[in-house]
């Protein structure tokens, strides 16, 4: 998670970074997998929902708190239309990743909107180009601005920290007004 403030006209500056735990050490993480795979009870998908939910709404509790005003928050989005028939995901292996994936990404969608922040879904892949663009930059200068960024906010400054970074400018440059 990353929270971005706009200090001025195409001034951004790094606020806030955190690893966002959304599912506790006492429940499995792939819960699709635990019922389809380990035979766990149904009822498993929907206690991690729960916990999820729980955690995503700290977190984002927590970036408030800390990064002071925020107003948007950018939340990936996964290509795969899910099946509504639970059975149906729970006997797909590609699925049952999918669905993990919407879980986590559903419940910091819902904390965020809960919390009264717009939310703006991206796909994953895309949001450094979809930022770049939602500013009117060319691509070359938000990747400096991520290097950067990076130097600022020290180590470790993986692929998640970058996209987060961007998804963040990408939620504040579609709510800004122009």
């Amino acid at each position: 998670m990353a929270a971005v403030r706009c200090t001025g006209p195409e001034k951004f500056e790094l606020l806030f970074r955190r690893r966002v735990q959304t599912c506790p050490d006492d429940l499995p993480r792939q819960p699709f997998h635990a019922v389809a795979e380990e035979g766990m009870p149904k009822s498993t998908i929907e206690r991690v929902r729960a916990a999820a939910a729980r955690l995503a709404g700290d977190a984002v509790a927590e970036a408030i708190r800390d990064a002071g005003a925020v107003s948007a928050a950018g939340v990936a989005m996964g290509r795969t239309v899910l099946p509504t028939d639970l059975d149906r995901i729970l006997s797909s292996h590609a699925l049952l990743h999918s669905a993990e994936g919407e879980l986590y990404r559903d419940a910091l969608s819902e904390a965020a909107g809960d919390a009264g922040l717009r939310v703006v879904r991206f796909l994953n892949k895309e949001v450094r180009s979809e930022a770049a663009g939602a500013l009117g930059w060319p691509l070359e200068r938000l990747e400096a601005w991520l290097v950067e960024a990076g130097k600022v906010a020290g180590k470790p400054w993986t692929r998640d920290e970058k996209d987060a970074s961007a998804a963040a400018m990408l939620a504040l440059a579609v709510t800004l007004p122009r």
